[in-house]
């Protein structure tokens, strides 16, 4: 996340930016303001966004809202009057409008927007300027894990970290809300790199085990050993399927950017079926496993 802090300057409040960047952490001054109080809300409310935004971008549904909400908001701000109130942002859509971090982001920006209609224009102009190169990485860092790229955008460092207090990374909560900290300590992965090839993983387990749920069958994300466990019923009714789907190995991750997973299928009394395969191709997994497989959407 990017967090926002307040300095004392001469009676004045400047607000600061800082994010971790490779090998130190940037701070850069964002706006000036005359209550040090008003300044210190307006950065918490900020660092919030910024936190939600950030873990919403990596694991969420619901991020293509959240990130197109902040280049609106910029919009907004940048208005020479925003008597007409701010956008609106909706969430009920998506399958995670209920996550930690879109709770949290949801919350946080109806406080945000309060905070920001009592600015004068030149410091919403500024206010303007931050949320928009705040999103922008975020969209930016995506896209280039997502050609296989290696190097990050200047904020992207921090796309996959656990966050300051482990609000949403913590690992022993479930998917999606815990995913940081599960890459972080299942998967062993210290590098972006690493916390990107366990992301794949880590969003197909979640939402194959969504799919599952949602045809009636039974199904978990497990972390000893890690993997989605899915069982439901035969098309004939007399035998069980279970399906598991998991990485080749918890260090494996580290090596290329989308590591194929181990899919295996018992039926009955059939012998093991198991294939391996790209954690991002839908099409496959659906080959293998069933059109059950598009019961729910994800990030996939």
């Amino acid at each position: 996340m990017t967090q926002y802090s307040v300095m004392s300057t001469g009676g004045r409040a400047t607000m600061l930016a800082t994010w971790p960047n490779n090998p130190a952490s940037t701070t850069i001054k964002v706006t000036t303001l005359a209550s040090f109080d008003a300044a210190s809300d307006l950065a918490e409310a900020l660092t919030a966004m910024s936190e939600a935004a950030w873990y919403a971008a990596a694991w969420l549904d619901t991020w293509p809202a959240i990130g197109d909400y902040q280049m609106r908001l910029a919009e907004w701000l940048r208005r020479p009057s925003i008597d007409c109130g701010a956008p609106d942002l909706d969430l009920s859509a998506y399958r995670h409008d209920t996550a930690d971090a879109s709770n949290e982001y949801l919350g946080a920006q109806s406080y945000a927007t309060e905070l920001l209609s009592d600015l004068a224009h030149p410091q919403r102009l500024a206010i303007a300027d931050e949320v928009e190169v705040d999103a922008i990485a975020a969209h930016e860092t995506l896209a280039v894990f997502g050609r296989g790229g290696d190097v990050p955008t200047e904020r992207g460092w921090q796309l996959l970290e656990v966050t300051r207090v482990e609000q949403f990374g913590g690992d022993l909560n479930y998917l999606p809300d815990g995913a940081a900290g599960w890459a972080t300590r299942w998967f062993r992965a210290e590098t972006i790199a690493e916390r990107w090839a366990a992301r794949g993983h880590l969003l197909r387990m979640e939402q194959l085990v969504a799919a599952c749920l949602a045809v009636g069958g039974r199904a978990g994300a497990h972390q000893e050993p890690v993997q989605a466990h899915c069982v439901f019923p035969a098309e004939d009714a007399k035998d069980t399927v279970i399906v598991y789907a998991e990485p080749l190995s918890e260090r494996y991750s580290g090596y290329r950017a989308t590591p194929p997973m181990r899919v295996r299928i018992q039926e009955g009394g059939l012998p093991t079926r198991t294939r391996e395969i790209d954690p991002y191709n839908t099409a496959e997994f659906a080959d293998f496993l069933g059109d059950w497989v598009r019961a729910a959407q994800s990030r996939i």
